[in-house]
């Protein structure tokens, strides 16, 4: 897979777990002149916390430090990752980091930046992944199968990662796919190529970016 851009995403690690992060940056493809402010968003809805903002500089740069979110925007894992035989401490919070993309005034979300190995509208095959990012307040293991089934189409994850307390680089690439299946690894991720894109909120309604469809 070439990348679109020479300029890679970064992912600054905390200690030796290439997997943990304390800040996202990047150069960020197909960005508009108006939705340049970033939100870094732990959770959804009414349990949500902003861990960092950047406004995308004039190169299309962005550089986010990450703070940490208090016990009130955390979920349990088991909720998170419903069919994980294997959770090692059922005790174990965390959320999901999402990057929201505001118009420049920041008052209204116009999309959000994903972290891909493939442009946002190009078709995807076996071996496309994409990065996302998972706080979680202590060491733990998740392990197990989800299915899920929409219409006439299957959706299954197999994950198995192993989180340490901080914020967590994930992996979730496409291991097999044909008409109306899709099944998905996720696991820790590492030192990935990537690029950044930046996705408005049609697109993201239309899947891809290894949501699929299209």
């Amino acid at each position: 897979i070439q990348s679109c851009s020479d300029d890679s995403p970064t992912s600054n690690n905390n200690n030796n777990n290439s997997s943990l992060v304390t800040s996202l940056s990047g150069f960020v493809n197909n960005i508009t002149s108006t939705s340049r402010y970033m939100k870094a968003i732990v959770g959804e809805d009414t349990i949500s916390y902003i861990a960092g903002t950047d406004s995308v500089s004039s190169d299309n740069i962005f550089n986010i430090s990450l703070t940490n979110p208090p016990i009130s925007a955390l979920k349990n894992l088991n909720t998170l990752f419903p069919s994980g035989g294997g959770l090692s401490d059922t005790t174990a919070k965390g959320n999901f980091l999402n990057i929201g993309a505001f118009n420049n005034n920041a008052g209204q979300i116009d999309g959000s930046l994903v972290n891909s190995s493939v442009p946002p509208k190009s078709a995807v095959t076996t071996g496309d992944y994409l990065l996302f990012y998972m706080y979680c307040d202590r060491s733990v293991n998740v392990s197990g199968t989800q299915t899920s089934i929409f219409n006439s189409d299957t959706t299954v994850y197999n994950y198995s990662v192993t989180f340490e307390t901080g914020y967590n680089k994930l992996k979730r690439i496409i291991t097999k796919q044909r008409d109306n299946y899709t099944e998905f690894d996720i696991k820790n991720g590492g030192s990935e190529s990537t690029n950044w894109y930046y996705i408005n909120l049609v697109e993201n309604n239309g899947f891809n970016s290894l949501g699929v469809k299209k």
